[in-house]
């Protein structure tokens, strides 16, 4: 299982990606243009929301069936020293959850503005805040 969830984790993390440069740059066009905040702006935000809480909640799993944040566990005043160990026990998914973080409040934040530019603006700079955080923590490009 934990095999299967790695792989599964590895593959969604494309659309994350794919879901949030679309979603960023559809922001950033619409803030620039002034355009009205439209049906098809929500869906691709909920998307992007969507893949990454997914992706958030299967790292989460593999973070509790990890052998290797099983091994930092034992000494993590150790494992502090490792670089890998590190990594993968807390730079990892204190990088991603606060990514998370960033893209839904977001997401909430721009959902209760009422001006359309406004919307557009703080989509654009939360979900970039958040995927650039995420970015700066994925493994193995």
């Amino acid at each position: 299982m934990y095999e299967v969830l790695k792989n599964l984790h590895s593959y969604l993390r494309w659309g994350v990606l794919l879901f949030g440069v679309l979603a960023i740059l559809l922001a950033l066009y619409a803030w620039i243009r002034k355009s009205e905040y439209k049906k098809h702006h929500n869906q691709l935000s909920l998307l992007f929301l969507i893949f990454t809480h997914t992706q958030i909640l299967i790292g989460l799993i593999l973070y509790f069936l990890s052998p290797v944040v099983k091994i930092a566990m034992q000494d993590f005043g150790a494992a502090m020293k490792n670089e890998s160990l590190r990594f993968w026990s807390l730079e990892h998914p204190v990088s991603m959850i606060l990514g998370a973080v960033l893209i839904s409040v977001g997401r909430s934040i721009s959902k209760k503005t009422s001006n359309p530019v406004l919307k557009h603006r703080r989509t654009f700079l939360y979900f970039l805040a958040g995927i650039l955080v995420i970015i700066s923590a994925i493994p193995n490009w």
